[in-house]
């Protein structure tokens, strides 16, 4: 008995079995109708309702080159709402559609009037202008004030109108500074603080009120009689106790002489004296009067240098 093998519906041969053959064999030509006749159509799980001339419709779809993505295309866009209608009116377009668009100029005579807009959004403000080819209406889309002022949010001691206009900007002038009007000033610039000679000098504080400190390095001091330097340290070098020598500088004499008191002389103008007033020796340096003389008179006197 003649049987072929095949996997599809194309490998089976329409003359077997031939009439000749036995029924042995009549199970294998049923399995191999079953299975090509799967393997041919896998993903038929439901009844097929198309037609002959459907399915010939393919094959023209297939022979102009189509494919499957074109028909899964147009699909999508009847899903979305395309109707026959808007898909025939492709039917007499002959070139380009945007760059048939791009081509479209508006022209008009004379001056465009309110009327020409969409009323909805006319007014003043800041705004685009569209022109409509289809209804041939222009629609002006306005930005107005509040559009504007709502980017802006004012802060404290701070308002802004409905023009976008801020006022009430109040301002205080800290230490040294002036506030007249829409001018800011200082009126107490940097203070310069200059210092001049040699020394070890230091400023320390801020304006107004600056320290001053300096140590004289340079200045040379000579000690007097009875005075010493040592360092920073003036001491004095003689002894505390007064001298007692007669006629010494710090000492006291009664002498005779008249003048004033507080008056200075010379010791030659003087004279030892007692109190019936003998004149002795004139003593030396200079004196001064610590009480009062006549002329011929005798008083205390100091002897100074």
């Amino acid at each position: 008995m003649a049987l072929e093998s095949g996997t599809f519906i194309n490998s089976l041969n329409a003359s077997n079995p031939a009439s000749t053959d036995g029924l042995g064999q009549a199970d294998d030509h049923i399995r191999l109708l079953k299975s090509t006749i799967k393997s041919t159509f896998p993903n038929i799980d439901a009844a097929v309702t198309a037609t002959e001339d459907n399915l010939n419709l393919l094959t023209s779809f297939s022979s102009a080159s189509g494919t499957s993505a074109d028909l899964n295309l147009l699909a999508g866009q009847a899903a979305g709402g395309l109707t026959s209608t808007e898909l025939g009116y492709l039917k007499s377009v002959t070139s380009d559609i945007q760059a048939q668009i791009n081509a479209i100029t508006v022209s008009a005579s004379g001056n465009l009037a309110l009327t020409d807009f969409s009323a909805a959004n006319s007014g003043t403000g800041y705004g685009s202008l569209a022109y409509d080819s289809n209804s041939g209406n222009y629609t002006f889309s306005r930005v107005t004030n509040s559009n504007i002022r709502g980017a802006f949010s004012a802060g404290t001691n701070v308002s802004i109108d409905g023009n976008g206009v801020i006022s009430s900007l109040a301002l205080s002038g800290g230490t040294g500074i002036t506030i007249s009007g829409t001018t800011i000033s200082n009126s107490a610039p940097d203070q310069t603080v200059s210092i001049t000679g040699s020394g070890a000098t230091s400023v320390s504080g801020s304006y107004p009120n600056f320290t001053i400190s300096s140590t004289d390095t340079n200045t040379t001091y000579s000690a007097g009689s009875g005075i010493t330097i040592s360092g920073t340290t003036i001491s004095a070098s003689g002894s505390s106790t007064p001298s007692t020598s007669l006629g010494a500088v710090g000492t006291y004499a009664f002498l005779k002489f008249g003048t004033t008191a507080g008056s200075t002389t010379s010791g030659s103008n003087l004279y030892y004296s007692d109190t019936n007033l003998n004149a002795g020796s004139s003593p030396s340096g200079t004196w001064r009067c610590m009480g009062h003389s006549t002329t011929s008179g005798a008083t205390v006197f100091v002897r100074i240098s």
